[in-house]
């Protein structure tokens, strides 16, 4: 498995979490040393297969993130771009 890297030290992970109250697409931010950041909650999305696996890139210093919705009887691309310093 390849992870998205920031840089040498740290990559970038996304998974989907669920509760009582949804479920939801997060990433997180983990350095060689173990550190884990806290979650930051990119959007509710379906707990059903029909998100797809989410898409996590980085390029520079943007981070984007890509999944899958169920909208208006089609599936449609939702994305989400994030600075890599506000991680």
């Amino acid at each position: 498995m390849i992870l998205p890297s920031l840089n040498e030290r740290e990559v970038i992970v996304s998974y989907m979490e669920g509760d009582d109250d949804g479920t939801y697409l997060r990433i997180k931010k983990i350095s060689t040393d173990g550190t884990v950041s806290k979650p930051i909650t990119i959007s509710r999305i379906d707990g059903g297969r029909g998100t797809g696996v989410p898409q996590l890139e980085i390029l520079d210093d943007e981070i984007f993130i890509v999944w899958t919705v169920y909208d208006n009887e089609s599936n449609q691309l939702k994305t989400v771009r994030l600075n890599s310093k506000d991680v």
